[in-house]
């Protein structure tokens, strides 16, 4: 990244994105900041896997986070597994903290809503060339709160729940039964129900799924 701004080095970038009006504006801006580009094109998670496995050299990863067969958080998890260490942008339009704290616990290098500008756009990458992640100073304030009224829920969680409660959503997380999980752990199925009903009050849910996404949101449950 030169000091204007401009890639002057051959640039492969793969943009995974189902709205081909947004995948054109976003070539047409690629194509001002890099001027030797070659575009890779996925309308799905699948697809933009695909491109990945076939194309090594990858220098740019582009993702929605709303895709047709995957979200992006998903996608950005497979990436990773597959030690692929190529800069991963998410775009959204849609801003929710989850999904942004999310995205970088998950590894990526850099968030956008997609009102971004040509300059937002480039400054993006500029800070992400100089080693940093890319968040948008004032989404960086919000997700801080954000972060902080995370943590302290969790404090006030985990004073509520016992630590054979947790262990028991943990089981519940991976889809075992009440039986399955009471032989797992040794108590008797009346106790695991407890456990639960004890889970699900802790985390103001309204049912078992619901107790997971927020145990998950909050930490509990790895991602």
């Amino acid at each position: 990244f030169c000091q204007t701004g401009i890639f002057r080095m051959p640039t492969q970038v793969l943009l995974i994105d189902d709205h081909p009006i947004f995948l054109e504006g976003v070539t047409v801006i690629l194509k001002d900041i890099v001027p030797d580009c070659e575009f890779f094109l996925a309308n799905n998670g699948v697809e933009g896997i695909e491109h990945i496995d076939q194309h090594p050299g990858l220098d740019w990863i582009y993702i929605d986070v709303n895709l047709p067969d995957i979200n992006g958080i998903e996608l950005l998890r497979v990436i990773t597994e597959r030690k692929v260490l190529t800069p991963v942008i998410l775009f959204s339009a849609d801003i929710n903290l989850d999904i942004i704290d999310q995205a970088f616990k998950n590894h990526a290098s850099g968030f956008l809503s997609k009102t971004f500008t040509r300059g937002i756009f480039e400054e993006c990458m500029s800070e992400i060339e100089a080693g940093n992640t890319y968040l948008a100073p004032e989404l960086k304030s919000d997700l801080k709160s954000y972060r902080e009224g995370v943590l302290l829920e969790r404090q006030n969680i985990e004073n509520e729940l016992s630590k054979r409660q947790q262990e028991t959503l943990l089981y519940v997380a991976k889809g075992y039964s009440n039986a399955e999980i009471a032989s797992s752990l040794g108590i008797t199925e009346s106790t695991v129900k407890s456990h639960v009903s004890a889970s699900i009050s802790a985390f103001s849910a309204d049912n078992r799924t619901h107790c997971v996404a927020e145990a998950r949101r909050l930490g509990f449950i790895p991602n």
